[in-house]
């Protein structure tokens, strides 16, 4: 009986995983989160990589460790989301009239794109 149950809380566990990660992008409707954004801080590098698409990638890495999410991305309520990761929107991206470079800032960390 345990086993039995076991088996079918993973199963419905792994079916919320799928079916809550296949949400659509809505890309279209946030075409500036496109391409690709670099941010450091101390030692670490961050990479976003947002296809027109609407698949993002993101990348954390310190000298000893990296750590990824991929999946679709997602704009709602001042929260972007790619794959399982979620950032705080806390400055949507915007062109600078200074410098004409693009900017923006999730979880208090300021990307650039490039």
């Amino acid at each position: 009986m345990k086993i039995a149950r076991l088996i079918k809380i993973v199963f419905f566990l792994s079916l919320f995983f799928t079916i809550s990660s296949c949400e659509k992008s809505n890309i279209n409707k946030h075409p500036e989160f496109s391409g690709t954004w670099t941010a450091m801080q101390s030692s670490v590098r961050y990479e976003i990589i947002v296809e027109y698409n609407g698949k993002a990638t993101y990348e954390k890495i310190d000298s000893n460790t990296k750590v990824s999410f991929r999946g679709n991305l997602i704009v709602k309520d001042d929260v972007l989301k790619i794959g399982f990761k979620e950032f705080i929107i806390n400055s949507y991206p915007s062109q600078s009239t200074s410098d004409n470079i693009w900017r923006m800032i999730l979880d208090d960390i300021e990307y650039e794109k490039k």
